[in-house]
């Protein structure tokens, strides 16, 4: 099994929250039964597993978070995960064609 793990400064209107975005890979049979029984699609390329940086729920299934900011950036790290390096800045207003700019980082 390898897990892929990247953190993201994701934000959006008002909103500032670092996150941890993890993409798994087997090709062990006891794994596959185990990610499956998790509810994993094997063989979804895109399928990413993203939780805040400081704990509380994860989600794997995009359509699991209610809102606007998790969905979006989670559909956007799962689209894009092999071009975004680990660190970057999703801006959620620029995903939705709100702002055509993303803010700036509050990295110094």
């Amino acid at each position: 099994m390898t897990i892929e793990t990247k953190l993201f400064e994701l934000r959006d209107s008002a909103t500032f929250i670092p996150i941890v975005a993890m993409q798994m890979h087997s090709t062990d049979a006891r794994e596959h039964w185990l990610l499956r029984r998790a509810g994993y699609s094997i063989g979804e390329p895109h399928l990413v597993l993203l939780t805040r940086l400081d704990g509380g729920i994860a989600h794997y299934d995009v359509y699991d978070w209610g809102g606007r900011t998790f969905p979006a950036a989670h559909q956007y790290i799962a689209d894009n995960w092999h071009t975004l390096q680990t660190g970057a800045l999703i801006d959620v207003r620029v995903i939705l064609g709100e702002a055509a700019d993303p803010c700036e980082s509050e990295q110094t």
